[in-house]
């Protein structure tokens, strides 16, 4: 973190559908994701983040906490009988 608040950006790169930045993790290990990146994936306070360690990467993938409850029940009916497996 930058002396109020901020972070430091120390590259940035972008194309077509790809957009990276590197930053500075903190002395907690925190990072910001840049607020641009929050916009374009309506990622807000509260929002669900899945972080996944992909060999010697860090993946961050926004949850969708509907479809996950859609899953749960999904998998609840089909345990209870309700709903017959078709394949």
């Amino acid at each position: 973190m930058v002396p109020g608040g901020g972070t430091r950006t120390l590259f940035k790169y972008k194309n077509k559908n790809r957009k990276m930045e590197i930053l500075k993790m903190s002395s907690k290990g925190q990072i910001v994701i840049p607020q641009q990146m929050r916009v374009d994936l309506k990622i807000d306070e509260g929002s669900m983040i899945a972080i996944e360690k992909v060999n010697d990467m860090v993946m961050l993938k926004k949850v969708d906490l509907d479809l996950v409850g859609q899953f749960k029940k999904s998998l609840e009916d089909l345990k209870a009988g309700k709903v017959r497996r078709v394949a």
